[in-house]
């Protein structure tokens, strides 16, 4: 009886502590990287997992703050450079990974209701690829939806801009690559090296959904160019 005892102490000694094995080695392999000086993604980011995170949202829209959520999901993915889409057949050319957010908020304003939707992809080759390959960004309420996508495209972004609204209606621009204020997020997950890597001092690039909840929307497009010049 005494031997089987110390049988299931043993058994709960080592169910216990296999965990926190698990948890150092990841550790060991997150300092070899970092010694290393490798710019990128440890192998937290390497299990299969995503990363969700929620949070309160205080939304500024119509000169006033409105109370909702907010969803934060990170999770890496093969992604194609050229045809900047998800790589789902695994084909090895043109193919990086790539830091995913997608970036969930839903507020009400009065009776209406919003929800918008902005997903980021941030490459792990920050040295090869300085900036985040594609933003896309959508907005739904009681009055309509509207859309932006922005794609590398050489030494600029191309921007694409498709709503309901007049004033905004269908447009396209061309914009010089800069920090966008959504990657912000995915750098700071690659850790502080990350932060620096193609970011002009006073640049900034401010996503439309982000651009059109600071004021009139009828000069969404124009501040998303604004903001992309000296500040």
């Amino acid at each position: 009886m005494k031997g089987m005892k110390w049988m299931l102490v043993l058994l709960a000694l080592f169910f216990t502590c296999m965990p926190q094995l698990g948890r150092q080695d990841l550790s060991a392999k997150a300092s070899t990287v970092k010694k290393e000086g490798k710019i990128g993604l440890g192998p937290y980011w390497f299990e299969g997992k995503a990363e969700i995170n929620h949070y309160t949202l205080s939304q500024n829209r119509y000169r006033d703050l409105h109370p909702g959520e907010a969803v934060l999901v990170f999770v890496t993915e093969p992604f194609l450079t050229d045809k900047q889409v998800k790589n789902d057949q695994g084909q090895k050319k043109n193919s990086t990974t790539v830091l995913k957010l997608n970036n969930i908020q839903r507020f009400t304003t009065g009776i209406y209701d919003y929800s918008v939707m902005t997903s980021v992809f941030t490459p792990e080759e920050l040295k090869r690829f300085p900036h985040s390959l594609k933003v896309t960004s959508s907005s739904q309420d009681w009055c309509g939806q509207t859309f932006m996508q922005i794609n590398q495209d050489k030494e600029n972004y191309k921007v694409e801009l498709r709503s309901y609204f007049e004033n905004e209606g269908d447009q396209n621009l061309s914009l010089p690559q800069a920090l966008l204020e959504d990657e912000v997020w995915t750098r700071l997950r690659m850790g502080p090296d990350a932060s620096n890597l193609g970011f002009s001092p006073g640049l900034k690039i401010r996503t439309w959904a982000k651009a059109r909840s600071k004021g009139n929307p009828d000069h969404a497009l124009k501040h998303v160019a604004i903001d992309a010049l000296r500040f």
